[in-house]
Parts: C-alpha cells; structure tokens; sequence
C-alpha cells in the first residue's frame, strides 16, 4: 500500500472483500459496506472518487448509495469506450472484459500471446477513433494472474518493443479514472444514458 502511494495510484472502491458481491444484498449491509470501504480509503488519506463492485455485481440501490457517498464514477458497466453521465449524475468510466486478465487466464485459457494480439487490435482501433474524439482503454491485469514470470516477461516484453507504443511519438496517456469524470463534468460532456433512467434518478 505505501509502494501505491507514492505513485500516487488511486484507490477505488471494491467492496470489503472480492469474495461477497452486492447482488441481492439488503440497502442497509450495502449501504454499511459502501461506507466502510470508504472509511478504509480515507484512512489511507484518499478520496473514494470511484468503485468497482465485486464481480461487476450491483444492486437496485448501488448507484445512488455509492452518489451519497460522494463517490463520481463507477465502473461496472462494461458498455462503452466512452465516459457516459448516469442520471444520477455519476460518471460510467470503461472497464473491460475483453482485455481483462481474470476471464481469459482462467480456465478455459487462452495464450499471452493472443492477449496481447488483441491488445494491439483494440490499440488500432480506439487510436483511429481517438482522430476525432478522446477514447478510453482499460486493460484490466491481476498480479496473481499477469504476475505470472513467464506471462510477465512475454508482456512487458513485447509491449516495451511494439509499434503500437510508438504510433503517436509518444508514451500513451495514462489517467486515473476520478480525472476523466472531473474533465468531462466541467467541459460538460456526457449525457445521462436513457437506458439508465430506471436505475437511478
């Protein structure tokens, strides 16, 4: 943890542990995990902008517990590459489960080599969209899945020498998703999703 700080990683929300999920859990215990999660980020002396609910999982109640709790963003809806305003006014920051380590190194398992292939196709993609607006690419790693020696090497290996780093002449950008919310709220961008009217108001 004091190694996250002094990158000055953002911590977000993520429940008290990855093995309860909020589905179908009471508003009073979510409310009362909401908070201690919270609580526990604050005691690191952060702000708990976002959250990322245990295995994607919300309930009824989520979005507007998590918006009493100050919170601006959340990440469970695996929609868009794009930031959308909910109508409750948090941010849907992208998340991914396309390029995320968790489902494709369980079983079955596909390759590191075919991780990375489809690391790079998202890359080109996204980077010609990004021509004519901003995109957001998650690519979501697990150290006790990517952390693997051999996975670890072929990755930080290939990516370190792909042309994909270099198409822009320079390193990507790298932001924490609380400033990606804050920028799009002040320039005023992203409207309230209709097909997330009935889940927040």
């Amino acid at each position: 943890m004091d190694a996250a700080i002094s990158l000055h990683w953002e911590f977000m929300g993520h429940g008290l542990t990855n093995s309860i999920t909020l589905r179908g859990m009471p508003r009073e215990q979510e409310a009362s995990v909401i908070a201690q999660t919270r609580g526990i980020i604050e005691g690191y002396g952060q702000k708990m902008y976002g959250w990322l609910g245990p295995s994607l999982a919300e309930t009824d109640d989520t979005l507007n517990l998590l918006r009493g709790e100050g919170a601006e963003y959340v990440a469970d809806w695996v929609n868009d590459d794009l930031p959308y305003r909910m109508s409750n006014g948090l941010y849907s920051i992208p998340y991914t489960l396309e390029l995320n380590d968790m489902p494709l190194f369980n079983m079955p398992s596909i390759a590191i080599e075919e991780f990375y292939r489809r690391t790079c196709e998202t890359i080109d993609v996204l980077y010609d969209e990004a021509a004519t607006s901003g995109r957001v690419m998650c690519i979501a790693l697990h150290p006790f899945l990517i952390g693997c020696r051999t996975a670890l090497d072929i990755w930080t290996r290939r990516c370190n020498t792909s042309r994909h780093t270099e198409r822009s002449g320079s390193p990507p950008a790298t932001r924490s998703s609380a400033p990606i919310a804050r920028r799009r709220r002040s320039n005023g961008i992203g409207k309230a999703s209709p097909q997330r009217r009935d889940r927040c108001c």
